[in-house]
């Protein structure tokens, strides 16, 4: 940036120097000695709009680094009388990269915990992280659209993702949002009633199986507020068994899920795999499918629930069987999402949370149910709104989006061919106990 500002000011002189040599040594007898006054000032004038034109763009490209600069100051991050100082400035398109030295007492964890302070004071959504001794913030000034429709955004031209399993985020201020299941390896999603949870995991299941076969991805859904949101995926040819809608099912699902985790441990074990993926490249058997496991509504698994010591068992049972998916399910392929519009200590417990890396969090009741979904001094859910579908993606950054919208019949008519292709045909359940053992 220094350079070019430089050579911005050097073309200026440069030009001012020439006029004013030109005048001077040129002439009256000469032909190109300027006919009138008139032509004599537009000649002087020539450096002086260049200059004027510069620096209005000199204006534009600092005004926002100055206003950024300002609200950091008025914040309060500075230190000993010193300020932020501002190096690095550049834009491209609407988003802005800047960077500042920062005073001797203010470091970047500083600057992170008000974030939100700056995001609303400038209106933007920020990255912010430390660098060779800066700290340094991404900027996105664009507007967040109030719905993204499901058409919409899978059929935009788009680089598609490298992954195994890419499915669409939203929308943030940068763009659309992508990330892979197979990375994250699992996926937390809170919110309150009607915030947008039920229609974020539908546009996510239905990309999922029109992007894989049933050979290349199975589910395991769990729906536990006994509604029928997973109707529309019951007799698809991914499903491994029917929709678990009550604590037995769930259970069942369970034990199908926990024995094949447990022959796959075993397969990698003796051909030295460290994952599906060398596995699957080495044809050393089967092709393995990656497993999808969805749970909703993670709370009705909360033994402190219910009273009855024997359901209040196998509640504790049943997390233990999520807990342990989550644990050991990464390398065998296996995935987990849990849905919650509780998210307490109870709902979501240490032991899986812990294991969940990615989060989307959409608007929550409290400060407290924010914190328990973001972390500690989070309280960003709670303060989004009221629109469904806004939330809060968090994983190795952090970013407000709008979710993809699908709704019911949307959804539906896109997997109809592929529930028409599974009529009238033996329900596919190639993980089920001892039915492969053969061809390891």
């Amino acid at each position: 940036m220094a350079h070019k500002r430089r050579v911005e000011v050097e073309a200026i002189l440069a030009l001012a120097v020439a006029s004013a040599a030109l005048i001077r040594a040129r002439g009256a007898g000469s032909p190109l000695w300027p006919s009138s006054w008139r032509d004599i000032v537009v000649l002087s004038a020539l450096p002086l709009a260049v200059a004027l034109a510069v620096g209005v763009r000199l204006a534009r490209r600092w005004s926002f680094a100055g206003r950024a600069t300002r609200a950091l100051i008025e914040i309060g991050l500075s230190s000993g009388g010193r300020q932020p100082r501002l190096v690095r400035a550049r834009r491209r398109g609407k988003t802005w990269d800047l960077a500042w030295r920062m005073p001797v007492g203010v470091s970047a964890s500083t600057v992170l915990r008000r974030r939100d302070e700056i995001e609303e004071a400038l209106d933007v959504s920020a990255d912010f992280w430390y660098e060779r001794g800066l700290v340094h913030m991404c900027a996105a000034a664009g507007q967040l659209p109030d719905r993204v429709a499901f058409s919409d955004f899978y059929s935009r031209p788009r680089p598609k993702p490298a992954g195994r399993l890419p499915i669409g985020i939203g929308v943030t201020r940068h763009g659309p949002l992508w990330t892979d299941l197979a990375d994250l390896p699992h996926l937390l999603v809170g919110g309150q009633t009607n915030s947008g949870k039920s229609a974020f995991i539908r546009q996510l299941l239905t990309w999922a199986v029109l992007t894989n076969t049933p050979e290349d991805l199975r589910l395991g859904l769990i729906d536990l507020k006994g509604g029928l949101e997973f109707n529309v995926f019951e007799r698809l040819p991914h499903m491994l068994n029917p929709v678990a809608r009550d604590l037995d099912g769930c259970l069942e699902l369970m034990e199908v899920l926990l024995a094949e985790l447990d022959q796959r441990q075993a397969a990698l074990n003796r051909l030295g795999a460290e994952s599906i993926r060398r596995w699957n490249s080495a044809g050393s058997g089967r092709h393995l499918p990656y497993v999808l496991v969805v749970v909703d509504e993670m709370a009705e698994l909360s033994a402190v629930e219910s009273s009855n010591r024997d359901e209040k068992g196998r509640r504790q049972a049943a997390l233990a069987s999520v807990s342990r998916i989550c644990r050991l399910g990464r390398a065998t392929g296996f995935h987990v999402i849990v849905s919650t519009q509780r998210p307490d200590a109870e709902a979501v417990p240490g032991q899986i949370k812990a294991n969940i890396p990615a989060t989307v969090a959409f608007r929550v009741r409290s400060a407290i149910n924010s914190r328990i979904l973001l972390g500690e001094d989070n309280a960003g859910a709670a303060t989004l709104p009221p629109l469904p579908g806004r939330g809060i993606w968090q994983f190795d950054n952090e970013a407000r989006f709008q979710s993809i919208w699908l709704d019911k019949r949307a959804a539906e008519a896109a997997l109809a061919p592929l529930v028409a292709q599974a009529a009238g045909t033996e329900r596919v359940t190639p993980c089920l106990p001892g039915r492969w053992q053969s061809q390891l």
